[in-house]
């Protein structure tokens, strides 16, 4: 129990959204992207799991989880690719929002990835709200 008040001392934090990107993967998009978190601790540890809620223009466009288990060293910041396979059904609520920004009309939007991360050290869990809100420009 010692571990885990140590562990809430300072929460790990989310920096932003980075290097966003679109590609088609066996007929269905995929929206590829960076989370940066930062670990303000004096000690590594490991992120375990991110489970989000991606939306553009307040509008799901869907859920993210993380691939692989990754470090996270002391007082340092790391970037998590993250992966988001997008239904037709995502596509089309988020279509009258696309239309302005592959017109041209619209080159910022608001986007939010909302969820959990669950840090590890040793065998001791830790779960931690994600809450990041960012304006990004569109490319």
């Amino acid at each position: 129990m010692i571990f885990t008040s140590c562990l809430s001392k300072k929460n790990v934090t989310f920096k932003n959204i980075e290097n966003i990107s679109y590609r088609t993967e066996n007929s269905s998009p995929v929206l590829n992207f960076d989370l940066i978190v930062h670990n303000p601790n004096n000690w590594g540890l490991r992120i375990s799991e991110i489970n989000t809620k991606v939306s553009v223009e307040d509008r799901s466009i869907g859920i993210t989880n993380l691939p692989a288990t990754i470090r996270i060293a002391r007082k340092s910041d790391v970037s998590i690719p993250m992966q988001l396979q997008l239904s037709m059904a995502d596509l089309l609520t988020f279509l009258p929002q696309g239309l302005s920004f592959f017109s041209g009309k619209k080159t910022k939007v608001n986007t939010s990835v909302d969820g959990e991360i669950t840090l590890k050290k040793f065998l001791f869990r830790k779960r931690f709200a994600v809450n990041l809100k960012q304006e990004v420009e569109l490319k």
